[in-house]
C-alpha cells in the first residue's frame, strides 16, 4: 500500500513564505482538493497513470496493488472514493467490493475495466460498485468521476459528523484494526458462492462442521497415541475432505500430512503434526467468527 506523500516540514514552509502561500491557495482551487482516493490497480503503469491524473487534480492518493491490499487500506485510512481494477491477483475487484459492502462500507467504488460488455457493467453493479470507468483511461473521465462521487461522499460524511450519524466505519484511534480475510484459512467469497448466498444454511453447515471436526480431532489424537496409523490416516482424511468443502485449505493441508504419514512417525512428529492441525483449526474458528458464521 502506498500512502500520499507527507507535506514539507514547517521550517521549509516558513523559509519560502510567500511562494508557499500562493501554492497553498492554488492547491485549494484544484477540483480534487480535500478528496482522498484509493487506487487499486495491479498494473504499475495503469496505477501510475491514475495517480498522476488524480494528484494533478489536487487529490490525495493511496495506492493498492490488489484487492487484498485495498481492503486492508480501507480499514486503516479514510477515503472518499475508490477506483477498483477488476482483474487483480490474490483478491479481484469483485471480491474486494463484496467484502467492503458486507462490512458496511458505503464509500463509492468505481470499477475499472477494459470490457465494454453490458453484462460486465451489470456484474460490477451487482457487487455493490457505483459506476464503471472504461479503459484506456481518459484524464477528464477520471477527474469527473472523482469529483462526482468523491466530493458528494465527503460532504455527506462531514454532514454526518456534525449531526452525530455513524461515519461509514472510518478508522479512529479507539477502533481495533481488523485484518482482511486470509483465503487460505477460510475463503468467505468462495464459500458464499458455494452456498449461493444462503446465510442461514451456511451457518447451519458451519455449525455441523465444527461439531464433527472437534469430535474427529479427539479421535485422531487417540489414533496417534495408540499407534493405529491406518485409523489415524482415515480420520485425517475425513478432516481434510470436510475442511476443503468449506474452503479451509490450510487445515486440510495440515490434516493431509497425517493422512499420508504412514506408520513411520516418531512420537515427536505425531505431537508436532497434531499440534499443527489444532493450530489451523483455531485459526479457522477465528476467521469464521470474524465473518459472522459462529
Amino acid at each position: 500500500i502506498t500512502l500520499p506523500q507527507a507535506p514539507p516540514p514547517h521550517d521549509e514552509i516558513l523559509a519560502y513564505d510567500k511562494p508557499a502561500e500562493n501554492t497553498a491557495a492554488a492547491e485549494t482551487e484544484k477540483p480534487g482538493a480535500g478528496i482522498t482516493v484509493l487506487v487499486a490497480e495491479d498494473h504499475p503503469v495503469n496505477r501510475k497513470l491514475l495517480t498522476v491524473f488524480l494528484e494533478k487534480a489536487g487529490a490525495a492518493v493511496i495506492q493498492a496493488e490488489d484487492g487484498q491490499e485495498a481492503v486492508e487500506a480501507i480499514q486503516a485510512h479514510p477515503v472518499d472514493v475508490i477506483f477498483m481494477d477488476i482483474q487483480m491477483p490474490r483478491m479481484n475487484g469483485y471480491e474486494a467490493a463484496v467484502w467492503m459492502r458486507n462490512k458496511g462500507h458505503t464509500v463509492p467504488i468505481i470499477a475499472c475495466t477494459a470490457s465494454a460488455q453490458q453484462d460486465e457493467k451489470e456484474k460490477c453493479l451487482d457487487c455493490g460498485m457505483n459506476d464503471v470507468l472504461p479503459k484506456p483511461y481518459k484524464r477528464q473521465d477520471v477527474i469527473d468521476m472523482m469529483i462526482t462521487y468523491g466530493r458528494q461522499y465527503k460532504e455527506t460524511q462531514q454532514h454526518n459528523a456534525l449531526t452525530g450519524v455513524a461515519d461509514d466505519h472510518r478508522p479512529n484511534a479507539a477502533a481495533p484494526e481488523r485484518m482482511a480475510p486470509d483465503p487460505e484459512v477460510f475463503d468467505p467469497f468462495f464459500f458464499s458462492d458455494i452456498m449461493m448466498g444462503d446465510l442461514e444454511s451456511a451457518k447451519a453447515l458451519i455449525g455441523e462442521y465444527l461439531e464433527q471436526t472437534e469430535s474427529h480431532l479427539a479421535i485422531l489424537a487417540e489414533d496417534l497415541a495408540s499407534g493405529n496409523s491406518n485409523a489415524a490416516s482415515q480420520t485425517a482424511h475425513l478432516i481434510k475432505g470436510s475442511s476443503l468443502n468449506i474452503t479451509a485449505k490450510r487445515l486440510a493441508d495440515a490434516a493431509e500430512k497425517i493422512e499420508h504419514a504412514g506408520s513411520v512417525l516418531t512420537n515427536e512428529q505425531k505431537h508436532r503434526l497434531l499440534a499443527e492441525v489444532h493450530t489451523e483449526f483455531g485459526r479457522l474458528g477465528k476467521a469464521l467468527a470474524a465473518e459472522g458464521y459462529r
